[in-house]
């Protein structure tokens, strides 16, 4: 749990730097602004690559927290940049990372 602890607390740690991105900004505004789409989608991907240093004994033990579909993100990032969705990148930053924040601090508190 050592080694998977410091890998949540830099996933939290790029939540944090996607939160101070998007702080005040509207999903119109999201949208125009190339420096903090690319800035988001980066951070993204840096989470997306963390979680793949966790090991399976750890995912197995935290199944709320959707691994594959973490994975499923960084490869439509790196692969298909020119072609993200903004909007479903919009709804992952501001409804799906509060709750993956949530279950982190919860497995780092236990």
């Amino acid at each position: 749990m050592k080694d998977s602890k410091i890998v949540f607390e830099k996933i939290l740690n790029y939540i944090e730097k996607i939160k101070s991105y998007i702080k005040g900004v509207s999903y119109e505004s999201f949208v125009l602004d190339e420096q903090k789409v690319f800035a988001c989608s980066f951070a993204l991907s840096q989470i997306s690559e963390l979680t793949q240093k966790i090991s399976d004994e750890e995912k197995k033990r935290h199944k709320n927290i959707p691994w594959s579909a973490i994975r499923g993100l960084r490869n439509h990032i790196i692969h298909n940049y020119e072609k993200i969705d903004l909007e479903i990148l919009w709804n992952t930053i501001t409804k799906d990372l509060p709750t993956l924040v949530s279950n982190i601090e919860k497995i780092i508190s236990a």
